[in-house]
């Protein structure tokens, strides 16, 4: 529609910016608001799942107190799956291992093992399997917890049974220096 004036023009034409820029603001709230209430619900559900899951946690718990036969499948389908996954147990057992006695993550694990070439930080020999009796241990102190590096281990269990002690260390030495 043509104006007459070209004030009026000017003020239609402001108007429509105004409004326009209003529109932009209102999309970017929704889109916050829509973002917002992904997140909301996301947390929302991820608690409902898992209090789900507990509850039928709970339940199965609860049969296999009550219920011999029940206990009784339970028992008979793990012993048959760690029959049948040799390897998945053993590398679960390893990753529980490190996690639970020296607070490691598998993946430190392996990087502490490529740091030093798989070789023991003692005698320096290359042990192929990442297991304590065949390969390498993880060496830490009793005191404290933390974990000094990997060994192999004879030289894990040499450092145990002295104790960890400086001056048995140097004793045993001085005793091998004077009959060597």
């Amino acid at each position: 529609m043509p104006y007459k004036k070209y004030e009026d023009q000017l003020a239609s034409n402001r108007r429509s910016y105004e409004k326009n820029k209003n529109k932009e603001k209102n999309i970017l709230r929704r889109k916050k608001y829509r973002e917002d209430h992904k997140k909301e619900l996301a947390s929302y559900y991820a608690k409902y799942q898992k209090d789900r899951l507990d509850l039928i946690n709970k339940r199965a718990r609860e049969r296999r107190k009550t219920d011999p036969e029940y206990r009784a499948k339970q028992i008979e389908y793990s012993r048959l799956w760690r029959k049948n996954n040799p390897g998945k147990m053993a590398f679960m057992k390893k990753k529980s291992i490190l996690k639970h006695t020296y607070g490691l993550t598998l993946e430190q694990y392996n990087e502490m093992v490529n740091r030093n070439g798989g070789r023991c930080y003692i005698c320096n020999k290359i042990k192929k399997r990442n297991n304590c009796k065949n390969g390498l241990c993880v060496d830490h102190d009793h005191k404290t917890g933390q974990v000094r590096g990997l060994l192999c281990h004879s030289c894990n269990r040499a450092l145990g049974l002295l104790g960890d002690d400086i001056k048995i260390l140097k004793l045993a030495i001085k005793y091998l220096e004077k009959y060597a």
